[in-house]
């Protein structure tokens, strides 16, 4: 029989052992410590450096998002980590910096950590819905650089189609709201002025299906802007003062001195010279129910100077089908024009209505007379100072005015508003397109004609005069082939590159 002394009992681990088990509990406790940390920085939006830690950090957070919505407010994904989350109306609100991420990611060929999962990486990253960007443009309004304040709530606000390029940034967090920078072509964006070059590149974005080139002097610009393609923006990251003021005018140059203070805001304002008329710089959005009705209203009172009759609004502009809107119907919009447009220092900017039934708006802008007011100016200029009139007018021009409208604006038509644009922008586009011959600038004169032909695709006399723009093909040096004097044939167009002095132009075949 044997005892139980009779056995040894040897220690289940050796030191050996116990070392190595150790230090492998503390590689992996280092590991969860430094991912936690890491998803920690990336929802309080800290910019970090692409990495594997990064990338399966942005993939928990992803998940976080998608199983708890709360997180969704507050998340800010990495720039190298692809998310994905549909956007829906209603749902709660998408993060803005987690949509500046996904434009950013689209933007560039980020390489992932692992080849193998390219292929899920690519179609998580196209998933995306970048639709909710189109809606910051009711926040620029109609300004060309600035600093604005964007809500969470941003995504209910209605889609603004506007193919015109803009660069944002997202400068920091206030009171709630993201702070975001901004800037159109031909205007200086704020930015902080710590960035570094690398942190420009991470952190600017093209809107709205625009990408971004980067140039950081003269020689990079000049080749930037000659080689650039359709939607794309070029970013002059060098000191502004050491390029001209017509290169400054093709690219956006940068201003690093933003403190994160919103400037003041733009006026409401109502744009009519695009496809589809919309209202920029809103209190808050329009009810949905009333909305198209809302800004055909607000484009109809922009347009007259003086009060309007409640009547001519039900039967000229609500009406609908030959049939006059209803009183209920015209109370019912005006009420939500007046909590959208909200109110300044002197009160409501519909006023309320009067004992004679009389409508009116104050601290509204319209493009159309603004349009107008830049071509009477221009009549009354001489030379260069009429040409920057005449530009501005034609600057407004956003596409087809009312081109996709089902429904509504008889009244531009019968008022004589068509006619009096038409009139003004055949004008406006032949006396830009004199003077731009006249000092050798062929891109704006072409330019010019192709807006008056927005305003009024069935001008002949515009057409004609736009077969007649010189070409011009740059061979060697810096002069300008024979063929600058030959119109542009069915075999040959015009490729735009920048301007004559500066960049040339060339053909293509």
């Amino acid at each position: 029989m044997t005892s139980v002394g009779d056995y040894q009992t040897s220690p289940p681990y050796g030191p050996i052992e116990r070392a190595l088990l150790i230090t492998l509990a503390v590689f992996w406790l280092g590991i969860i410590l430094t991912l936690a940390l890491t998803v920690v920085q990336l929802r309080r939006g800290q910019h970090l450096r692409r990495s594997g830690i990064v990338w399966i950090a942005g993939l928990l957070l992803s998940w976080f998002t998608l199983v708890m919505p709360g997180v969704a407010s507050a998340a800010t994904p990495p720039s190298s980590a692809p998310q994905v989350q549909q956007h829906q109306l209603g749902a709660p609100a998408l993060a803005l910096p987690f949509l500046l991420a996904a434009k950013r990611q689209r933007d560039h060929s980020l390489k992932p950590v692992d080849d193998e999962v390219v292929d899920q990486v690519i179609a998580e990253r196209q998933a995306v819905d970048l639709a909710p960007l189109r809606r910051l443009r009711h926040f620029f309004a109609a300004g060309t650089a600035g600093i604005t304040m964007v809500p969470t709530d941003f995504d209910q606000w209605s889609d603004v189609d506007d193919e015109d390029p803009v660069v944002v940034c997202r400068v920091g967090e206030q009171n709630g709201m993201t702070v975001l920078g901004y800037a159109r072509p031909g205007a200086a964006l704020p930015v902080p002025s710590q960035w570094s070059a690398n942190q420009l590149v991470d952190k600017l974005v093209g809107l709205p299906d625009n990408r971004l080139v980067f140039a950081s002097d003269e020689g990079s610009l000049l080749r930037a802007l000659a080689t650039r393609q359709r939607r794309t923006t070029v970013v002059y990251t060098g000191n502004p003062a050491d390029i001209d003021d017509e290169l400054r005018a093709l690219c956006i140059s940068l201003r690093p001195d933003a403190s994160g203070e919103p400037t003041p805001p733009d006026p409401v304002t109502v744009s009519v010279l695009r496809p589809v008329p919309i209202v920029v710089g809103l209190a808050e959005p329009f009810a949905s129910t009333l909305r198209r009705r809302c800004v055909e209203m607000v484009a109809y009172l922009s347009v007259h100077d003086d009060p309007v009759s409640g009547e001519r609004l039900r039967t000229r502009v609500l009406a609908h089908a030959e049939v006059d809107a209803s009183k209920g119907t015209l109370a019912n919009t005006a009420t939500a024009i007046r909590r959208s447009l909200g109110s300044d220092e002197h009160g409501s900017l519909l006023h309320p209505v009067t004992a004679a039934g009389l409508y009116q708006l104050h601290g509204v802008k319209c493009d159309l007379t603004s349009f107008h007011r830049y071509v009477d100016q221009g009549r009354r200029q001489q030379s260069s100072a009429a040409a920057a009139s005449y530009q501005r007018a034609l600057e407004l021009v956003r596409g087809e005015p009312l081109s996709s409208v089902t429904k509504g604006y008889d009244w531009f038509v019968l008022e004589g508003h068509r006619g009096r644009m038409q009139r003004d922008g055949e004008w406006a586009a032949l006396a830009l397109y004199d003077y731009a011959l006249s000092v050798g600038n062929v891109d704006r004169a072409f330019w010019s004609l192709e807006r008056g032909l927005l305003l009024d695709p069935e001008n002949e006399l515009l057409r004609e005069t736009l077969a007649e723009v010189p070409r011009l093909r740059q061979f060697r040096g810096n002069g300008a082939g024979p063929a600058k004097h030959h119109s542009v044939s069915p075999r040959g167009a015009v490729a735009m590159s920048g301007t004559v002095l500066g960049l040339g132009d060339e053909i293509g075949q």
